[in-house]
């Protein structure tokens, strides 16, 4: 497994345990290359060695900052002119790696191991844990890593890697695959070495001790690719990404522009999706208009997106803006351009290589052809999802002198990190994000075979070799065109009927896989509801027996000194009858004292309690208690009501 995927997951944790502190991060490792030299040390052996150890490219100017930092802290020390450690203190277990690191290789171990079983089962390729890895580091690295390098430092790390086309499909097809329905294990390992990637090419971008500084007077353009995503019209996964770069860009004070011509090109887009479903035609491309057939638009949901287009961009910050005019002294040499753009982009349609001459040509103008150092200087950017695009951006600089400006293009993943690095917090899946718009990009890539595909599938359906249901899955399945990629390696004239057979087969099979484990993890989440319901409702009722339980005692404690009351004084009486009716000899006697009514009454009570006691046994004590029950269940009763009146009687 790559020392550099595990460097990549330990720089996440130390990341998020240094309070996202972006050098702080660092430190370990480049005291664990100190710990481990026995020379002098200088920011060169420990800028090579941790290339050589972790493969991780780090700029020798934050180096000479990290070594700094730990001679302040005690661990290094100057000796004669030199740098040298201090055993003791270098030799502390924060400074440790080896525990992170074990701990991470642990988890990718378990992680390659599902994605070469993964690579069997659906692409029937058998592939080693050390190539998986591989595949999976070049798409890493690839799609994450090289970020904002050089759009503002002028260097490019050398860390890329190379894997052949089979298994670049098959890498990506595993990214989507742990990110849709993967263990949450799985996804964390994956999380650690995407946000480990983006914080590798944080390093490279400038104003690293000073993050949350605001950037003013900088607006970037976005192409219309972006734009679209943003908006939602190439499905969730795409949104997230560019609504989280849409966000870092407002929260560090830049502001959001689109072409006026761009505005018009996401109009052709969404008038083409129309004609689509509105005709239903099966040859299409293109990430909008897959979408839009795949979720089931109607030519009616296009049309009310193009009729409420610049609101929703509005909406999102989004400022549409005619190009500026052409200033003589402040023109390029567009000729030139449009050569460079079209040798790196090979553009099929030519008013896609006019509108892209022109966003370009006005960002120079934006900047009054000045070739800004920094990206905060630069005032105007121009975002694209066009690796060629910003390639050829950046080689006219050829055209002048200054070779070391930030260009006019950025991929967005270049512009992202280096916001990232600002607000962190406030984008928290940011990486993981973008390497699954990495994985999409891959999983979509060379139309020609796609329609090849979609050609013999319509031949198959026409034949009825394939059901309508299996049909509709296949045309709109990612899975079935990343198969065919791999299977091909991108070569159309190896795509046969046998191929055809064999990427419904496996398809077919995985997708059935993937929906039982779907309805097996409803069903357990259906059995764990109802599991949490029962055991609410049990709380609930224990809840109000509890609550039940002590208004029955307070009710009970205050008819035991109600009835003792009472029967202190029915006991006074029955003394007094008693008393008042015995046969004093005295004349006369004490009951004739009294009145006659008040004598008989006594008289009777006293004849009463005489004959029950006689006859069914009731006695002074029975009494008082019947009438404590009896009481407390109407004290009882009247507390509920007055205290908790949700607890049923």
């Amino acid at each position: 497994m790559s020392d550099y995927l595990a460097a990549m997951a330990v720089m996440k944790v130390n990341y998020d345990r240094r309070g996202h502190d972006v050098l702080q991060m660092l430190v370990p490792f480049v005291a664990d290359s100190a710990r481990r030299s026995r020379q002098a040390l200088s920011d060169d052996s420990i800028q090579q060695d941790l290339q050589t150890t972790f493969g991780l490219p780090v700029p020798r100017t934050v180096i000479k900052t990290l070594l700094r930092r730990l001679t302040r802290a005690g661990a290094l020390m100057r000796e004669h002119g030199v740098i040298v450690a201090v055993r003791p203190e270098i030799d502390k277990p924060e400074y440790n790696l080896s525990a992170d690191v074990s701990r991470v290789k642990s988890a990718q171990a378990t992680l390659l191991r599902e994605g070469a079983a993964f690579a069997s089962r659906v692409f029937n390729i058998e592939v080693s844990e050390p190539d998986f890895s591989a595949a999976l580091l070049s798409l890493v690295r690839d799609e994450v890593a090289p970020l904002a390098v050089w759009a503002v430092n002028r260097v490019q790390p050398s860390f890329h890697v190379r894997v052949d086309e089979g298994l670049a499909h098959v890498a990506a097809q595993f990214v989507l695959h742990v990110v849709s329905e993967g263990s949450a294990d799985s996804q964390t390992a994956l999380e650690q070495i995407a946000k480990g990637s983006l914080l590798s090419g944080v390093l490279w971008s400038t104003d690293l001790e000073a993050p949350d500084r605001r950037i003013s007077g900088l607006e970037i353009f976005l192409d219309t690719t972006l734009l679209l995503r943003l908006l939602g019209l190439c499905g969730p996964i795409r949104q997230a990404f560019s609504a989280e770069l849409a966000q870092l860009a407002i929260e560090s004070g830049i502001g959001l522009v689109c072409f006026q011509h761009n505005f018009d090109e996401i109009l052709g887009v969404l008038a083409a999706a129309s004609a689509v479903l509105r005709s239903g035609r099966s040859k299409y491309y293109g990430e909008a208009v897959e979408f839009m057939v795949s979720e089931g638009w109607t030519a009616s949901d296009v049309e009310e997106v193009i009729s409420t287009l610049e609101s929703r961009l509005d909406e999102r910050g989004v400022s549409v803006r005619r190009k500026p005019d052409r200033v003589a002294k402040y023109n390029m040499d567009e000729a030139s351009l449009r050569r460079l753009l079209d040798e790196n982009v090979r553009y099929t349609n030519v008013a896609a290589l006019d509108a892209d001459v022109d966003s370009l040509a006005s960002i120079f103008t934006l900047r009054q052809a000045r070739h800004p150092r920094r990206i905060e200087e630069a005032k105007a950017v121009f975002v694209t999802t066009n690796t060629n695009l910003a390639t050829g951006a950046r080689q006219l600089y050829k055209i002048g002198e200054d070779l070391r400006g930030v260009p006019l293009s950025l991929i967005e993943s270049q512009i992202a990190s280096y916001l990232w690095a600002r607000h962190s917090a406030s984008a928290t899946a940011l990486p993981l994000n973008l390497l699954t718009i990495g994985a999409l990009s891959i999983a979509e890539s060379e139309p020609k075979i796609w329609f090849k595909y979609v050609e013999r599938l319509d031949d198959l359906r026409a034949r009825d070799r394939v059901s309508k249901q299996d049909y509709v899955m296949l045309r709109q399945s990612l899975l079935a065109r990343s198969i065919i990629l791999a299977t091909t390696e991108n070569d159309i004239d190896a795509f046969t009927e046998d191929t055809a057979d064999f990427v419904l087969r496996h398809a077919l099979a995985e997708h059935a896989r993937a929906l039982q484990a779907e309805v097996s993890e409803r069903q357990q989440e259906l059995i764990d509801s109802e599991a949490r319901a029962s055991k609410a409702e049990a709380e609930r009722d224990h809840q109000a027996r509890s609550q039940r339980a002590a208004y029955r005692a307070v009710a009970e404690k205050a008819a035991r000194v109600v009835v003792i009351l009472l029967g202190s004084v029915l006991a006074l009486i029955v003394l007094a009858s008693a008393i008042l009716s015995f046969p004093w000899p005295v004349d006369p006697p004490l009951s004739a004292s009294l009145p006659a009514g008040a004598s008989i009454a006594l008289g009777v009570v006293a004849v009463a309690i005489g004959t029950a006691s006689i006859v069914v046994g009731l006695t002074i004590r029975g009494i008082g208690q019947r009438a404590i029950n009896g009481l407390a269940g109407w004290l009882e009763v009247r507390f509920r009501r007055w205290f908790a009146p949700t607890i049923a009687e």
